[in-house]
């Protein structure tokens, strides 16, 4: 059996499999629903809903080069995987890439900040 060992947050296009990997921090996730709760003339109140969760996954990247920021940036509006340390993985698109700012005491680095709304994608093993 084999066993993976991620030390990175891997980040691949799910087009044709290229990645970038970089050390990260800040991770953050978010899941929600869309609805609301509506009264009516009895003051009977209901919810409603739509199907589907409504997810958002962020971290800050770290020690990224130039070459990888500019990579990434390309791949803004694809669909992209985000497979974490501990085998975590996210399927979707980020729209931005927010702070780009250089990594103290590391020129040629950089320090970014990604956002990726999750997407619905058929896994197969």
């Amino acid at each position: 059996m084999a066993t993976l060992s991620l030390s990175q947050l891997f980040i691949n296009l799910m087009s044709d499999g290229s990645y970038v990997a970089a050390g990260h921090t800040n991770p953050k996730r978010s899941n929600e629903l869309t609805g609301s709760t509506h009264t009516y003339g009895t003051g009977r109140r209901r919810g409603l809903s739509s199907l589907g969760d409504i997810g958002q996954v962020s971290f800050t990247l770290n020690l990224v080069s130039a070459s990888d920021v500019t990579k990434l940036d390309g791949w803004r509006g694809q669909a992209v995987q985000m497979r974490n340390y501990v085998g975590e993985r996210w399927v979707g698109i980020y729209w931005k890439l927010d702070n780009i700012v250089p990594q103290k005491g590391s020129p040629g680095f950089y320090m970014v900040d990604i956002m990726m709304d999750t997407i619905t994608w058929p896994s197969s093993v």
